[in-house]
């Protein structure tokens, strides 16, 4: 308990004391009270969620205007004037991904990022989440391709609002890390318990040695086509904490001057297992509040 009977952290030192016998104490210990910074931590994460949510209602509505301006008149419109908007286009929605990963990882940290169970058809959100940067594709003349299955995908038991973020903040990167006229291309593979995604481009690579490091918050990889983007490093750090709540895996293969492909794992949804799963994980969520969304 700390001040006026109150909950509070605290931090603990403890050293030994060489000197004990003759002095009579066999170590020292000190104890620092942390409520103070767990308070100032709290307005920290309260103004960033604050802030994010003031400003993701009014660019909502940049976006929905101009993607209907374009849809209706683009075939009116000088190609040069159609450019000038789709950029701004695309840029409002670069900018719309860095607000709501700032919101995640905000719930990260908390502990408050939540899922949502239920079957999916993954192909849909997949197919939705590739059209949705086809434009930032086109703008670097690179080649966005998503390879269809060569048979129907099994439905899995996920979240469709994290998936598509998922998807979303790997082929972004994958985007934004690949040269004009290069090619980033997403494909599936069924396993017998798994479906495994794969996002590959023709980037400068990724070295070795950072590798271990790719999924760290705010970890930036530094090579010469990286120090041209404005990333936050936040994308890959949101993708590995959202596979590991859904229950799976996720991680990169990569060769300087040859490319990158990031696989993640999502498991397969069985008729026996579909019941009892989406009875488990809603009660696992219900006891962490995790349905507050």
């Amino acid at each position: 308990m700390g001040k006026n009977g109150q909950q509070t952290k605290v931090r603990l030192f403890s050293s030994q004391v060489l000197e004990g016998v003759q002095t009579k104490l066999g170590c020292i210990l000190i104890l620092h009270d942390l409520s103070k910074e767990e308070e100032l931590e709290q307005m920290k994460f309260d103004f960033v969620s604050m802030a994010s949510h003031e400003l993701k209602t009014p660019l909502t509505s940049i976006i929905g205007y101009l993607a209907v301006f374009l849809n209706e008149y683009k075939s009116k419109l000088p190609k040069e004037e159609f450019n000038l908007l789709n950029r701004s286009l695309v840029s409002a929605q670069q900018l719309l991904r860095l607000i709501q990963n700032l919101l995640s990882v905000n719930k990260i940290e908390k502990e408050q990022l939540s899922v949502s169970l239920e079957p999916l058809d993954y192909y849909l959100i997949l197919s939705k989440a590739v059209e949705d940067l086809r434009s930032q594709a086109n703008l670097k003349n690179i080649v966005l391709t998503l390879i269809p299955p060569k048979s129907p995908l099994p439905k899995v038991l996920a979240d469709p609002l994290r998936i598509g973020e998922v998807i979303t903040n790997l082929v972004a990167n994958a985007i934004n890390y690949t040269g004009a006229g290069g090619k980033v291309d997403i494909f599936t593979h069924v396993s017998p318990n798994e479906i495994i995604t794969s996002v590959s481009d023709t980037g400068v690579g990724i070295p070795k040695e950072a590798i271990p490091h790719l999924f760290n918050k705010f970890f930036r990889v530094s090579n010469e086509l990286q120090k041209a983007d404005k990333g936050t490093g936040l994308g890959l750090y949101i993708a590995k904490s959202i596979i590991e709540k859904l229950h799976g895996k996720i991680w990169v293969e990569s060769e300087v001057g040859v490319g990158s492909k990031f696989c993640f794992t999502l498991p397969i949804l069985t008729q026996s297992k579909s019941v009892l799963d989406s009875d488990k994980y809603a009660l696992e969520a219900i006891q962490s509040g995790g349905l507050n969304y």
